[in-house]
């Protein structure tokens, strides 16, 4: 049986989808790999795990974790000198890289766990509870209105929970901006609304050869099933990254 050629395997991966929009998804910016769109091709394929599986190991991960030891891709704003002065010499913490103070961000931004993996894609939709302020570095915080950003609607919908749905959107943002006053003064020193501004620094980020490497990814792996099937000669089947 004559199977696709390598030509035709790297159309195929073209589909891939990345950077997708995925309900309920809370992560800025959307991180996920959609391979959805090749489940109808002829030879049948449906479950794309281990592809998957192997461009977060082989892929993503080190890119993430590049990231923290270059100090971002492109490079994140320096910290300000009187956050130096406050949050690290005089707490004896040293200089350190931004962002990897204690190094539970980058353990935690660089694991399999915040991946949600199956057949068809792997995405972050949300970082755990413990280093929530990944998601405040992420976005950005302060001058760029952080009320409309996605990590602020926890705290936007619990004050509609505390106020009621008649509580005018005013009084909404006054109570969620309370609680998230709250939330803070319980892990550390208070920040109020308006007293800081943190600026955006995206330590999980698409880099232009991460796209391409998850792209040899699946080549590779759909040009290896294919062999293994028998479905045609191996001779000349490999094939130069595929062409978005």
């Amino acid at each position: 049986m004559t199977g696709p050629t390598p030509d035709q395997i790297g159309r195929i991966i073209g589909r891939i989808r990345f950077g997708a929009n995925v309900d309920n998804f809370e992560f800025q910016p959307s991180i996920a790999i959609v391979a959805k769109d090749l489940r109808d091709l002829a030879m049948g394929l449906s479950d794309f795990t281990v592809p998957l599986t192997k461009s977060i190991g082989q892929v993503m991960i080190p890119s993430i974790s590049q990231n923290f030891r270059q100090g971002g891709r492109p490079t994140w704003t320096p910290l300000a000198q009187t956050t130096i002065e406050k949050h690290r010499l005089k707490k004896g913490y040293g200089p350190k890289p931004i962002l990897v103070r204690s190094g539970r961000l980058r353990d935690t931004a660089t694991s399999f766990s915040i991946w949600s993996i199956n057949k068809v894609s792997a995405v972050i939709k949300q970082l755990p509870p413990q280093v929530w302020y990944g998601n405040v570095h992420q976005e950005g915080y302060g001058a760029l209105g952080a009320s409309g950003t996605s990590w602020f609607k926890p705290y936007q919908r619990r004050a509609v929970q505390l106020l009621g749905t008649e509580a005018s959107r005013l009084a909404v943002q006054r109570k969620a901006w309370d609680i998230f006053d709250q939330a803070l003064l319980a892990r550390g020193p208070r920040v109020g609304k308006g007293s800081v501004e943190i600026p955006q620094r995206r330590f999980v980020v698409y880099q232009d050869k991460d796209i391409t490497d998850i792209q040899q990814v699946f080549y590779d792996w759909m040009d290896e099933l294919i062999v293994r099937l028998g479905k045609f000669h191996p001779g000349g089947a490999r094939g130069p990254h595929p062409q978005t």
